[in-house]
């Protein structure tokens, strides 16, 4: 998981956890790395921790190391979120080969090679369905094409198609992946 900034303040933390602002603040003073009144600890001071982010009128926040925090938290018994919202989180790169996990209510989590979740998928037979896809375009290299398209795109910031798989053969397919705003 690649965290898209350094520090976060509580509520992109309790994004991480599936969380609120109030739950992270509450597990924050149970470890001793916030006081009662709110504000950081000495001892997140000085386990650098955490950091003052200054707005435009000079008034101040205290943020947190999201990587060390989240570490802390996690090892705390604070399960991650099963799905990482993309505000807090880089969106993984999609890397095949492909495998299933099982998750809760009949949902399931297609993973990439790099153990990361790319799809959640309803339904078993979806899900074997949306593999063996996604596998064939592993084998014929269409993803790592998607990939390198989706980089150039994301230099120009365009809502322009981010991808295009096209064929010669008419018993190929033609897609686009577009990127959303």
């Amino acid at each position: 998981m690649k965290l898209r900034y350094e520090y976060m303040n509580q509520r992109q933390l309790g994004q991480l956890f599936n969380a609120t602002s109030h739950d992270v603040g509450k597990w924050l003073r149970d470890l001793e790395l916030r006081n009662q009144k709110g504000s950081p600890s000495s001892e997140a001071f000085q386990r650098k921790l955490v950091s003052k982010n200054f707005d435009t009128n000079g008034t101040y926040s205290y943020v947190w190391h999201a990587e060390r925090t989240a570490r802390i938290l996690e090892e705390a018994g604070h399960p991650l979120a099963s799905i990482m919202p993309t505000q807090v989180v880089e969106t993984p790169a999609v890397k095949g080969p492909f495998t299933l996990r099982a998750s809760d209510a009949d949902n399931w989590h297609l993973v990439g090679n790099d153990n990361q979740v790319t799809i959640v998928i309803r339904g078993e037979r979806n899900a074997d369905a949306v593999k063996r896809v996604m596998n064939i375009a592993h084998r014929a290299g269409i993803l790592n094409r998607i990939s390198e398209s989706q980089a150039l795109s994301e230099q120009h910031q365009s809502n322009q198609p981010l991808a295009e798989v096209a064929s010669d053969d008419a018993s190929t397919s033609e897609f686009q992946i577009y990127q959303s705003t």
